[in-house]
């Protein structure tokens, strides 16, 4: 199943990304910069994205298992390490 969308950090380094269960701080999953895809673990689960560079936090993103997959991209270079979310 392809990803639903993607969310594009730009501009960061050492980028830390872990996802979190909305509403809580119960760890998910760490991503790796290069890491592909984030999944919810079940239907209409809530989740959190945030995205941390240096110990600051630059970019979160709320979504939900409807949304099961989304792409995490890092690049380099570009704008201030805001997330872009993409597609539907």
């Amino acid at each position: 199943m392809a990803p639903q969308g993607s969310i594009e950090f730009w501009n960061v380094s050492e980028v830390d990304v872990s996802v979190y269960k909305a509403g809580g701080n119960q760890h998910v999953v760490d991503l790796a910069p290069d890491a592909s895809s984030v999944q919810a673990t079940s239907p209409g689960e809530k989740w959190v994205v945030k995205v941390k560079t240096s110990g600051e936090e630059i970019g979160k993103v709320t979504g939900t298992a409807s949304k099961q997959l989304y792409e995490i991209k890092v690049k380099s270079g570009g704008g201030k390490g805001t997330p872009q979310k993409s597609g539907s």
